[in-house]
């Protein structure tokens, strides 16, 4: 439950938790969990609100990929960082303290423009986590995950077409 609180205090832009997570090495498993647990649920309630047939692959391919797409996005944003600003972090770091701003997204199950605001708040949360981890202005973060939203853009074909040979 501490991962939790953790996760709703980091959502609400408290930058004292922010750092006590960008402290915390341990903490990089607990954003995967949380991410694997968002996609968990999320597949879940696509399966139930479209009526989709349930399967285990879906089960299991959901929060994989989405693994994939955090590690990805954290490398883009430390090349991006590293090559463009000039700032350097772990990209343990940055996988763990954007993995503790998936939160927001669970408003995406709700209808209407709600969900709209909660992929609005993740990248929000995306802003601000990334400016902590590397230690960036807010404009440079902004740019930072800007290209990266736009990296994954790119590489997600080659990101899906690998499980194809599987």
């Amino acid at each position: 439950m501490t991962v939790l609180r953790q996760a709703a205090s980091a959502a609400l832009f408290r930058k004292n938790v922010v750092f006590d997570i960008y402290l915390n090495h341990q903490a990089t498993a607990d954003a995967a969990l949380l991410i694997v647990g968002f996609r968990v649920v999320d597949y879940l309630w696509r399966v139930v609100l479209d009526g989709r047939g349930f399967s285990l692959l879906g089960l299991v391919l959901w929060p994989v990929g989405s693994l994939m797409v955090w590690i990805v996005r954290a490398g883009v944003c430390l090349l991006v960082g590293k090559l463009l600003f000039r700032k350097d972090s772990r990209m343990a770091t940055i996988m763990r303290l954007q993995g503790f701003s998936y939160l927001p997204l669970v408003l995406t199950f709700l209808p209407g423009s709600i969900g709209l605001i909660g992929i609005l708040w993740f990248l929000a949360l995306l802003v601000f986590t990334t400016a902590e981890a590397m230690e960036l202005t807010w404009w440079e973060s902004a740019a930072t995950i800007a290209v990266s939203v736009v990296g994954l853009y790119i590489l997600s074909p080659l990101i899906w077409g690998a499980y194809r040979l599987f």
